[in-house]
C-alpha cells in the first residue's frame, strides 16, 4: 500500500476479503472436526470432493492454506483455502482411523527435506504432497520445504519448474536442477 500511495499520491485503503470457507475451516481445526470439501486443484485443473481432517492453517503471501489428512489420497495434503468451493461439516474426527502423525509438517519421516524458492509461476507446487510452507522472500518468491525421497524425483520436479525454482538447501543439492538440464541437453545433442 505504501508503494501505491507513493505512486498515486493518495491514501489507499484495501478491504481484503477472507476466503468464504475460512471460517468453517478454522472452526474445524479448533474443534477437531472432519470436513467434506469440494476443492479446485490448479495443478490438475480439476474439481474433486474430499473428506479431510484439517489440523493447521497457515497464511503465506496473503493466502491461507490448510494442512489436512486427505482421506481420498490417504496422505497429508496442503489445500489453498480460497480454492475450497464448498464445505460441509461431517462431524468429529474418527480417532480409530487416525492418520500417521504430522511429521515436520507432513508425514514423510524417511524423506530428506529440501528447501526450494518458488517464483509465483510455479507456486502450484505448494499443492503437492510433502510440501511444508516456510516463508516469503523479499523478491516475491515463496520458500517451501519439500519431502524428497530421491534425487531423481527432485530433478524431475526442478526440470518441470525450470528457472522458477531454486534449491536453497541442503548445499549438496543446489545444482540438482542444472545438472539434470545438462543431462537432458546432452541426450538431445546425441
Amino acid at each position: 500500500m505504501t508503494k501505491l500511495e507513493a505512486v498515486t499520491g493518495a491514501h489507499v485503503d484495501v478491504d481484503a476479503q477472507s476466503p468464504p470457507a475460512l471460517r468453517d475451516v478454522e472452526a474445524a481445526v479448533r474443534e477437531g472436526r472432519q470436513l467434506l470439501i469440494t476443492y479446485y486443484s490448479a495443478s490438475s485443473d480439476s474439481v474433486t470432493d474430499r473428506r479431510i481432517d484439517p489440523v493447521v492453517i497457515r497464511e503465506l503471501g496473503g493466502r491461507c492454506y490448510v494442512q489436512a489428512w486427505c482421506h481420498l489420497a490417504r496422505d497429508w495434503r496442503t489445500f489453498r483455502v480460497d480454492r475450497i468451493e464448498h464445505v460441509q461439516d461431517v462431524g468429529v474426527r474418527d480417532h480409530d482411523g487416525s492418520p500417521p502423525p504430522l511429521d515436520d509438517g507432513f508425514g514423510f519421516a524417511d524423506a530428506d527435506r529440501v528447501e526450494v524458492a518458488l517464483a509465483p509461476a510455479v507456486c502450484w507446487l505448494i499443492d503437492a504432497a510433502g510440501v511444508d510452507l516456510v516463508g516469503d522472500l523479499e523478491d516475491g518468491r515463496t520458500v517451501v520445504r519439500l519431502a524428497v525421497t530421491s534425487t531423481a524425483f527432485l530433478a524431475r520436479l526442478l526440470l518441470q519448474a525450470g528457472p522458477d525454482a531454486e534449491v536453497l538447501a541442503p548445499e549438496g543439492l543446489r545444482t540438482t536442477g542444472a545438472d539434470a538440464a545438462r543431462r537432458v541437453l546432452a541426450r538431445y545433442r546425441r
